[in-house]
């Protein structure tokens, strides 16, 4: 009973997220020529890669992976 949205279908992963992957890119330039200033802390990057590393884990094994299952500081 389930029907798709009306209007037309987005082809790919590229043309769905092509205006955010542009945005994103831009804003990591302007961090890394000093136009701005980053907003992520090193606390932030440490979470995205324990996110990671429970992501890859749990592919692995092939089941969820808690993040308290991975170390942190």
């Amino acid at each position: 009973g389930v029907t798709f949205p009306p209007g037309p279908r987005v082809p790919g992963f590229i043309e769905r997220f092509a205006t955010a992957y542009v945005t994103e890119i831009n804003a990591f330039l302007d961090v890394a020529t000093g136009r701005a200033a980053s907003r992520c802390t090193a606390r932030d990057g440490l979470e995205a890669i324990r996110i990671a590393t429970a992501c890859d884990q749990s592919r692995r094994e092939g089941r969820p992976v808690p993040l308290r299952e991975i170390p942190g500081l």
